[in-house]
C-alpha cells in the first residue's frame, strides 16, 4: 500500500512540475492554448492527487504537522506552491505564477535534507 501510495505522489509531484513551467511558458507567450479545457483542468486533478496522496503517505508513516519539523516545512511550502500556481487573473498573475519557482526549490531542499531550514547550514542531528 505505502509503495503505491509513494509511486502516485512522486508521478504527480512530477507531473505537477511539468504542467507548472509549460503552463508558464504559455503564459509567457500568451498562447491561446492557455484557454483549452486540458490546460485549465488538468493542474487541479493532478494537485488534487497530490495533496491526497501527499496526506495519505504522512497517515501511513506517522508524520504530522508541527511534530516533525520537515513535514510542516512540506505542507507550508506545498501551500505556497498552490497558491503561486493557481493565483488569480489579473495584471500580476505572470509575476504571482512565476514566484512559484521559490517555494518549489525550497521544498526540493528540504525534501533532500529532512530539514525546515533546507540545507541552510543548520546542523542535523540524528
Amino acid at each position: 500500500m505505502f509503495l503505491a501510495l509513494k509511486g502516485i505522489h512522486l508521478l504527480s509531484m512530477t507531473l505537477s512540475v511539468i504542467l507548472f513551467f509549460s503552463r508558464g511558458i504559455l503564459l509567457l507567450r500568451k498562447s491561446p492554448l492557455l484557454e483549452r479545457k486540458f490546460t485549465r483542468t488538468a493542474p487541479y486533478y493532478i494537485d488534487g492527487v497530490l495533496i491526497i496522496s501527499a496526506i495519505s503517505t504522512a497517515v501511513i508513516l506517522g508524520l504530522y504537522p508541527f511534530m516533525d519539523g520537515w513535514a510542516t516545512a512540506k505542507i507550508l511550502g506545498t501551500l505556497a506552491y498552490l497558491g503561486c500556481v493557481h493565483a488569480g487573473y489579473g495584471a500580476r498573475k505572470t509575476l504571482i505564477y512565476w514566484l512559484g519557482v521559490v517555494p518549489l526549490i525550497y521544498l526540493g531542499a528540504v525534501v533532500a535534507c529532512r530539514d525546515p531550514l533546507a540545507c541552510l547550514g543548520s546542523p542535523v542531528i540524528y
